[in-house]
């Protein structure tokens, strides 16, 4: 049986507690149908979501008419939202499959916000983390690449992550529960496709018992990337130090070290450097000094004991509107925002979301990258602090330091965006109108 499985599952990994209310996703398909059933079984408090992303023509109608009717019967408040999604993915350069992506956690994490529910429940199974490993190992992923999927991250859940396909289909067959199939599934022309019907039985005919043999490889590759990031970590907290607006890295430790190339990859991947540029950083780092290398917001020259990284000032110093009579601004990070009532807000503790009284803002906002010197008074707090100390007390790692940007109103820091707002901005017993901003795309 598998309930027991499941069950185990969620105490195990602690995905959610008896007393918290879930939004499940539910596309029709084996996988969603079946987590809606057993999570009923078990007698959660649930709510459905269903996507029409307007794709396959009639086929995407009778997905949508099925899941209506399912919850219906089953006594389920369902959610139902219609995309536009080739046009979403024709305006952000997507393919359909991202701007899909895109499309549906967004409106997943709004709709668990305005219903208060607890988490987002998603219907992966372990058949899924296979497919991702082998889909990002193609794409030459690292460490973390090769990981699978996670059962628990922020709002989202994955109760059958330790399940099969084959047995979430047998579950809903002894049920006599009905389900929808995709066609496209069958379509090889997708990547993840392509590896599920190609790549997977290929593997299971060269090893019998592959599937639980990965299963225990993907465990250990998550431990194997924590300790690499553990790893990695207190080397660099050794190998590099900061003065003023730079940071400098020795470069007699990173030369001896074994793995010099993964941890240059961990320090400039996020600040922007190529994977060839950091070949020729770590080629160069013998040769004379001199040697300058640029990505698009920071700047490494190969001094005698160090490479000296100083984030550009034309990108440090320039500063971007925020108009409110706007909805979002998706240069240099994506922000969305809009004015409520008081009354109609619901809050979300989750950093991304800022909740500030609208009234207390002089439009029009600025949005920049903080500077040293800034300061602004953490909510909760009466006293000032420097954002650079704000920073360290919260262990940001220093690479992701240089790309934080802060929410200005009338030269007052209001939002440490993605962190914290500031108390000056809080909301009170008098406010009247909340600007809600959300940061949707975390800067590299």
């Amino acid at each position: 049986m598998i309930e027991p499985q499941v069950k185990e599952f969620i105490r195990s990994e602690a995905l959610f507690m008896p007393s918290d209310k879930l939004l499940v996703t539910l596309s029709g398909g084996t996988d969603s149908v079946a987590m809606l059933a057993i999570l009923l079984q078990f007698g959660y408090r649930l709510e459905a979501a269903h996507c029409n992303f307007q794709l396959r023509g009639q086929e995407t109608e009778n997905d949508e008419a099925f899941v209506r009717q399912l919850c219906h019967q089953w006594g389920i408040l369902l959610h139902v939202k219609r995309f536009n999604t080739q046009q979403y993915a024709k305006a952000h350069n997507l393919s359909i499959q991202m701007a899909a992506r895109d499309l549906r956690y967004t409106w997943f994490e709004q709709l668990r916000e305005d219903r208060h529910l607890d988490y987002i429940a998603i219907g992966h199974n372990q058949d899924d983390a296979l497919e991702t490993f082998f889909l990002n190992l193609s794409r030459g992923a690292g460490l973390k690449g090769l990981t699978g999927i996670a059962a628990k991250h922020n709002k989202i859940v994955r109760p059958l992550l330790n399940t099969w396909r084959k047995d979430l289909a047998n579950y809903l067959a002894t049920h006599t529960i009905h389900f929808r199939e995709d066609q496209s599934n069958a379509e090889t022309k997708y990547q993840r496709n392509l590896i599920r019907h190609k790549v997977l039985p290929l593997m299971d005919k060269l090893n019998p018992a592959f599937r639980e043999t990965m299963q225990g490889t993907l465990q250990r590759l998550n431990e194997a990337s924590f300790l690499y990031q553990q790893g990695v970590k207190a080397f660099t907290d050794q190998l590099v130090s900061k003065n003023n607006e730079q940071e400098y890295i020795k470069i007699a430790p990173l030369l001896q070290h074994p793995a010099a190339a993964t941890i240059l990859h961990e320090l400039l991947t996020p600040i922007g450097f190529t994977h060839s540029q950091q070949q020729d950083i770590l080629n160069c780092l013998s040769a004379q000094p001199g040697k300058q290398f640029a990505s698009a917001t920071h700047k490494l020259v190969k001094d005698r004991q160090h490479l000296i990284v100083t984030c550009h000032k034309s990108i440090r110093k320039k500063s971007y509107p925020v108009d409110l009579t706007e909805k979002e601004i998706k240069t240099p990070i994506a922000l969305q925002w809009q004015i409520k009532k008081a009354s109609e807000v619901s809050l979300s503790r989750h950093p991304n979301f800022a909740y500030l009284d609208a009234d207390k803002l002089a439009a029009p906002l600025t949005l920049r990258l903080w500077q040293k010197g800034d300061k602004f008074m953490p909510l909760g707090m009466k006293q000032f602090k420097k954002i650079s100390d704000f920073l360290i007390d919260n262990k940001i790692p220093r690479h992701i330091k240089e790309q934080v940007y802060v929410l200005e109103s009338a030269g007052d820091i209001c939002w440490v965006v993605g962190m914290r707002i500031d108390d000056h901005f809080k909301l009170t017993e008098t406010t009247q109108h909340v600007l809600v901003v959300r940061l949707t795309e975390k800067n590299a």
